[in-house]
């Protein structure tokens, strides 16, 4: 599974945590699904510029599996800056575990951005990678 934004610059509007557009696989788990649980493993990769002044800015990226962040999570991990004027590549993985279960639930990745302190912020050539893999029991796949 994966999506693109190649070419497409985004700008978020505000400091606040914001979609990135195009950057949205849907999914589920549970009955009628490819599987009931999984383990999703998700690759962000994308060019950013981000500016403040004449000093680089500070951005933050995520990746949410039906709404709820992916692992491993940290600050530390999230935030990104670059020269002022200069696109800098970035990379992201987040995974996320679906309990074995019957009941079908949401499990739609996406990505999130967040600029800090009104900084100017674009981001350009974007792609998620999605992969997902059954969870077993008993060494049986779950169908």
């Amino acid at each position: 599974m994966t999506g693109s934004g190649a070419g497409r610059p985004a700008r978020p509007a505000t400091d606040q945590w914001t979609d990135v557009p195009g950057m949205m696989i849907p999914a589920e788990v549970g009955k009628g699904t490819p599987s009931y649980g999984a383990l999703f493993v998700a690759t962000f990769t994308a060019e950013i510029l981000a500016k403040k002044d004449d000093w680089g800015g500070i951005t933050q990226f995520d990746i949410l599996f039906g709404g709820q962040p992916g692992h491993p999570q940290s600050d530390n991990h999230r935030t990104f800056a670059a020269m002022p004027g200069e696109w800098r590549s970035v990379t992201v993985v987040r995974a996320f575990h679906f309990d074995d279960d019957v009941v079908r639930r949401d499990a739609t990745v996406k990505v999130q951005v967040k600029r800090q302190n009104g900084v100017d912020f674009g981001i350009q050539n974007f792609l998620l990678k999605v992969e997902r893999y059954p969870v077993t029991t008993g060494g049986d796949t779950v169908l």
